[in-house]
């Protein structure tokens, strides 16, 4: 019996038989494939860097420009306990961070995660950061076992926190301590943001996809949401060699040679574990109807279309309205209503209605 060291999980015991004697054959034809999804995948997520980059100059540049945080579909996530407690939109969100946290729920529910794997501006960054680490360091520093497990979960911890806590303030709350929107808002405007950014790329430098994995409150939601979606990585258990090669190349540190369908929460769908695998059609992206094999570029090219095919369609229906132009985005409220709450209002003014009675006109988180 020999042991296979995996960088990423520890040791698994596998039979010395356990590879096909043509694994050399094998291996030149997937990594055709790999480089093939590899490449198109890295064009993906440097379009959707530049995007989301070139929205956070433009709101800097632009006078009158819509803020970044308009164009994040955690905001929907932000915003919806003031929206179903009837205050509105908190400020800086609009109607646009509902269209894309629908959009992106859809996609998740036919396709995975696959938006954190190939979409996801901060996941390509965290993915740039573990290239440089590669090439220039060498492996990824491993968590211990115990560890990971644990912190795994704070990220359901954070998102808890962040919606708790938007809903105290009535604002973005997370703005000051998002590292996303630090580095994306090309404005450094106090030294929490820069070491927020600064960490957050040395987690990133040091252990693979750091923010993604133990910290992110979208990719909580995400991942959640991709347990129950239709296309998973599935494992063909007849032809499989236990060699554990897909679980090595996982990012997420997911046992997949021991599972017949991964329902993870971390899984991005970024499908580097069926990439790896050395036996063509053991793993394979289905929704589990016989025989169904879907092609790793083919789920992120649709993850893609469908994504802003569904951004379009709300942007046609008139429901994209960005923070900038959201009248609802104001506010008035009673100084009883906002008794309780811990509102900063930097830009209030006293007010009254033709009753007489005192109002509290402001807009809500603006900074």
């Amino acid at each position: 019996m020999a042991r296979f060291s995996l960088p990423r999980q520890g040791t698994f015991p596998i039979p010395a038989q356990a590879l096909p004697d043509n694994l050399e054959g094998i291996d030149s034809m997937a990594a055709s494939r790999r480089t093939l999804a590899r490449t198109a995948r890295w064009l993906i997520q440097i379009g959707m860097v530049g995007l989301i980059a070139y929205f956070g100059l433009r709101h800097q540049l632009v006078e009158g420009a819509a803020p970044l945080d308009s164009f994040c579909p955690f905001g929907a996530v932000e915003t919806l306990p003031a929206l179903l407690g009837g205050f509105g939109f908190i400020g800086k969100i609009g109607s646009s961070n509902l269209v894309l946290l629908g959009s992106l729920t859809l996609v998740t529910l036919g396709l995975g995660a696959s938006f954190c794997g190939w979409l996801c501006p901060f996941g390509a960054i965290q993915d740039g950061l573990g290239a440089l680490r590669r090439r220039f360091i060498g492996k990824a520093y491993l968590i211990p076992e115990r560890v990971h497990n644990v912190l795994k979960h704070t990220r359901w911890l954070v998102l808890a926190l962040v919606v708790w806590m938007s809903w105290r303030a009535l604002g973005l709350w997370f703005a000051d301590y998002d590292p996303f929107r630090a580095m994306f808002h090309f404005k450094f405007e106090s030294w929490v943001a820069v070491a927020l950014v600064a960490g957050t790329l040395v987690g990133g430098l040091l252990v693979e996809r750091f923010w993604c994995l133990y910290l992110c409150p979208l990719g909580a939601v995400v991942g959640g949401l991709g347990t129950l979606g239709l296309t998973k990585v599935r494992r063909a258990e007849e032809s499989c060699t236990d060699c554990a090669l897909c679980s090595r190349a996982c990012p997420s540190r997911i046992e997949i040679h021991t599972r017949q369908a991964v329902s993870d929460q971390h899984c991005t769908m970024c499908t580097e574990c069926v990439d790896a695998c050395p036996v063509p059609g053991t793993l394979a992206l289905s929704t589990g109807r016989q025989g169904e094999s879907l092609r790793p570029i083919a789920v992120g090219v649709t993850t893609l279309v469908l994504f802003f095919v569904l951004i379009w369609t709300g942007w046609a229906m008139g429901w994209w309205r960005t923070g900038a132009g959201c009248a609802s985005c104001t506010a008035q409220l009673t100084p009883a209503e906002v008794l309780g709450y811990n509102v900063e209002i930097p830009d209030a003014v006293a007010a009254g209605d033709a009753s007489g009675v005192p109002q509290v006109t402001y807009r809500l988180g603006g900074r």
